[in-house]
């Protein structure tokens, strides 16, 4: 088998729960979980690993510009404000992209995943020019 390996952070959700209780964050999880099962394939499997972290495993993605569009539709679906009552909730998230295939394993795709999902995340803190 060969694919990707997608690791998802959610940047600014802890002020969510901070700022409007741990109900709109359990609303921002469902949202984002039904978004990113509308970007995928029935093929791909979507979890969530605990807290903000959500994962995505796309088997037989093979072309880099297959991973790459599904980060864009990812990426543009989870940027969207998320309503909660009159206030609209905004976060982004940090992603890792690996691919693996035969002579790999997705246990080892996961764990470069991760660090480039954290690459990700510190690049988004970064100021900008």
């Amino acid at each position: 088998m060969q694919g990707h390996v997608l690791l998802l952070d959610l940047d600014r959700f802890k002020p969510v729960n901070d700022t409007f209780g741990h109900a709109a964050g359990d609303e921002v999880l469902r949202t984002v979980a039904q978004r990113l099962l509308a970007c995928v394939r029935d093929s791909d499997t979507v979890v969530r690993l605990g807290g903000d972290e959500f994962a995505i495993v796309a088997p037989s993605t093979v072309e880099a510009s297959d991973a790459d569009a599904l980060v864009t539709r990812i990426q543009q679906a989870l940027t969207r404000s998320i309503p909660w009552r009159d206030t609209p909730i905004r976060i982004a998230p940090s992603i890792g992209l690996m691919r693996f295939d035969r002579d790999d394993c997705a246990a080892t795709a996961l764990l470069r995943a991760d660090a480039d999902m954290y690459r990700a995340k510190a690049m988004s803190r970064k100021p900008r020019p």
